[in-house]
C-alpha cells in the first residue's frame, strides 16, 4: 500500500477514516439519546491510577488531564489493596484527592467498592489477607468466610467515609462480588 499510495496519502486516508468514525460515533450517540427520549447525552469515563502506572505515566497529572477533558461523570475505584495495606489501618488519601479534584470541577463520581475494582486483575485483595485465605487454585474465594467478612467490613468503611459526599452520586458494588 505504501508503494502504491505513498506515505502522505496513507496518513491522509487514515486521518479521514478516523474523522469519519468520530462523526459517526457522535451521530449515533445523539440519535440514541433522541430516540430514547433523553433530554441530553451524558458521556463519562473510568479512571484508574493502576492503568496510569502500568503505562508509566504520572497518575495525578494523568487524572487531572482526564478531568479537564470535560466528561459528564467519572467512575473511580476504592482499591482495597491500597486503602487497607495493613489490617484495620485505612488510608483514603489518594481516593480523597481524586474525589476532591472531581468536586472542584463539578464532575459527579460513580464509586466502585468491594474486593473488585476497575482494571486488571480486577480483584484487589490486600496482601495481608491473601496469605490467610488458603483457596486452592481455581477454587471459589466466596466460600472463604474470613474473606467475605473482611470484604464487607471494607465496604462499610468506604461507604461510611463517603456517604455524605455529594460528589459521590452513585455506588457500584460489583456483580457477584464474592465470586
Amino acid at each position: 500500500i505504501h508503494d502504491f499510495l505513498g506515505h502522505g496519502q496513507i496518513e491522509k486516508t487514515v486521518n479521514g477514516i478516523l474523522k469519519t468514525i468520530k462523526v459517526l460515533l457522535a451521530a449515533l450517540l445523539l440519535f440514541q439519546g433522541h430516540s430514547l427520549g433523553a433530554k441530553e447525552v451524558r458521556i463519562g469515563t473510568t479512571y484508574s491510577p493502576h492503568q496510569s502506572g502500568y503505562l508509566d505515566m504520572d497518575w495525578k497529572k494523568t487524572y487531572l488531564a482526564v478531568l479537564d477533558e470535560g466528561f459528564d461523570i467519572i467512575r473511580l475505584g476504592a482499591y482495597w489493596s491500597e486503602i487497607e495495606k495493613e489490617k484495620d489501618v485505612y488510608d483514603f488519601s489518594s481516593l480523597d484527592w481524586q474525589i476532591s479534584e472531581a468536586k472542584k470541577r463539578g464532575i459527579p463520581v460513580v464509586l466502585t467498592v468491594g474486593m473488585k475494582a476497575p482494571r486488571w486483575p480486577e480483584f484487589f485483595i490486600p496482601e495481608w489477607i491473601e496469605k490467610d485465605i488458603r483457596t486452592p487454585r481455581g477454587g471459589e474465594v466466596s466460600r472463604n468466610g474470613t474473606l467475605s467478612t473482611r470484604t464487607l467490613k471494607f465496604v462499610a468503611e468506604v461507604v461510611t467515609r463517603y456517604r455524605e459526599e455529594e460528589t459521590v452520586r452513585y455506588w457500584q458494588v460489583e456483580n457477584e462480588a464474592l465470586n
